[in-house]
């Protein structure tokens, strides 16, 4: 499936916590010596929390331990049976198995309406909500959403209702209703500063970023993406700058800034190497191949420009793919041209 906006801003910042080898080897040794499944199963789903995004293998490695623990076992914690199931859930819909998340995300909503546990539930109708965003289903997406905001509200968790504005926010940002968008990104930002949450500070920074581009209004991008920057570099969090940087080579290149469109293109490009990104290899790599045509080197132009082709089926903006097919051919015509 092509990734989307929706797809890249929920893994623009990799996690909240920092991923630590001693404290998951810490963990390792618990669950090792422990005999108690209740314990063991807290455990799983603390190392699956930690390696949610730096290593999606083993996340699912140990989500499905403990998976398997709650549902073969005379497993009593309705609590940690939820957690679970959400966990696993969590895991196919980054993955995009929508099917299999749904399945163990309604068996989480069940367990946490029988039990009435409000926070895992509102947890729950945010993740099916990001599948169903996944699948461009828009209407149920908002729905469940809604649902999710609506049970933070409930509980004064202004972190939950961040999460969810943005999450509607970023929907409307696929609809091209930048305006909407706009509005729960501003509400957002209000409460990041309400929370001092620098993290999701930058995430609301990003997507505010995003939506001025959508608009054209790209002063007022720049102005938010760069802040979200500095904020990434402070945290030093490679991931995320790996994609403000990608949008910050495709923004200065609207510009007609083209150097620095070069310059944020190649750190973005060392990053997506470094991280297998497909779809920000394509991204940059184009904005590397634009520049090197106007340098006239239409070789090396040529190697970025099919780099780019080799991954456009994992892009999703047609207005990328386009760039990508007009830049290949402005190589072609150089080189012929000479």
């Amino acid at each position: 499936m092509n990734i989307s906006v929706f797809v890249i801003v929920i893994l623009l910042f990799c996690s909240g916590k920092v991923f630590s080898q001693d404290m998951l080897s810490q963990i390792m040794l618990q669950i090792s010596e422990t005999t108690d499944s209740e314990k063991k199963v807290s455990l799983l789903l603390e190392a699956t929390d930690l390696y949610f995004y730096e290593n999606s293998d083993s996340a699912f490695l140990y989500s499905l331990q403990a998976n398997d623990i709650v549902n073969t076992t005379n497993f009593k914690n309705d609590s940690l049976k939820a957690e679970s199931e959400l966990s696993l859930g969590s895991l196919y819909g980054i993955i995009q198995d929508t099917s299999k998340a749904f399945k163990h995300l309604d068996n989480a909503i069940r367990i946490a309406k029988e039990q009435q546990m409000t926070s895992i539930l509102a947890d729950c109708y945010g993740n099916k909500g990001l599948n169903y965003g996944y699948v461009s289903v828009y209407d149920q997406a908002m729905i469940n959403h809604e649902k999710s905001r609506n049970l933070h509200t409930e509980l004064n968790d202004l972190l939950g209702i961040s999460i969810a504005n943005n999450n509607i926010g970023i929907m409307y940002l696929d609809l091209k209703a930048y305006d909407k968008a706009i509005s729960y990104f501003e509400e957002n930002y209000k409460i990041d500063l309400q929370l001092g949450d620098m993290h999701d500070k930058a995430i609301t920074l990003f997507n505010l970023g995003l939506a001025m581009k959508g608009k054209k209004n790209y002063d007022e991008a720049l102005a938010y993406f760069l802040s979200c920057k500095a904020i990434a570099d402070s945290l030093g969090f490679k991931y995320s700058l790996m994609r403000i940087s990608g949008s910050l080579g495709e923004l200065y290149d609207k510009k007609n800034m083209q150097k620095l469109s070069f310059e944020y293109s190649q750190r973005s490009y060392s990053l997506a190497i470094e991280f297998g990104q497909k779809p920000d290899i394509a991204m940059s790599a184009i904005y590397i191949a634009k520049f090197l045509n106007k340098q006239k080197k239409y070789n090396e132009a040529l190697e970025m420009g099919n780099e780019a082709l080799n991954y456009i089926n994992d892009i999703s903006s047609r207005e990328i793919k386009a760039t990508i097919y007009k830049t290949v051919a402005d190589s072609y015509y150089g080189l012929n041209e000479f």
